[in-house]
């Protein structure tokens, strides 16, 4: 059994996994019988080869936000063959979660202000990204535009913009579920 901690040399065959569902391109809900006893696991990967530095900064961000609950926790990397370089990561996945709408504006803020209080802003704040998880608070997922070491104002400004994205109506970010 693969721990979620200290994790980040972790790497598994991206063939060993199981598909459960497809979420959008390159992003499944998979099960691998090494990884949390055979449950179902977020794993987001390349497809193509000029998107790999997108999935090194998500991991990174991942790694910086290791231990704070309002982060899925990494479980490791996702290789391109047994000893191939690294395509993508495994995260927890989390079960039952919601889009945010804008009635989740306080449980987004507390949630955007756990990042902010390391110095890490999220950098896309679309609704899509801010998972609720009913009566359990709401999670932050896609960090692959995470920045670190920003200013208190690039902060702040990130703050004041929530609301306005939590209200959009465009589909920006979104979730297609394809059914093959």
């Amino acid at each position: 059994m693969v721990n979620s901690q200290k994790n980040s040399n972790v790497r598994f065959n991206e063939l060993d996994f199981t598909e459960q569902q497809r979420l959008r391109q390159g992003v499944r809900v998979s099960t691998h019988p090494d990884v949390k006893a055979g449950k179902p696991v977020l794993v987001k990967f390349s497809v193509w080869p000029w998107e790999v530095h997108y999935a090194e900064a998500e991991t990174t961000a991942y790694e910086w936000l290791q231990n704070i609950e309002v982060v899925p926790k990494f479980i490791g990397h996702v290789t391109e063959g047994k000893d191939g370089r690294v395509i993508g990561f495994v995260a927890e996945f989390v079960k039952g979660a919601r889009p945010a709408e804008p009635r989740d504006i306080e449980g987004c803020e507390k949630a955007l202000k756990k990042l902010h209080e390391l110095g890490v802003k999220m950098g896309d704040t679309n609704k899509f990204n801010f998972l609720v998880c009913d009566g359990h608070g709401v999670m932050i997922a896609d960090l692959e535009a995470a920045e670190q070491g920003c200013s208190q104002d690039e902060l702040e400004e990130e703050m004041k913009g929530l609301k306005a994205c939590l209200e959009d109506i465009s589909f920006l970010g979104g979730q297609y579920i394809v059914k093959e």
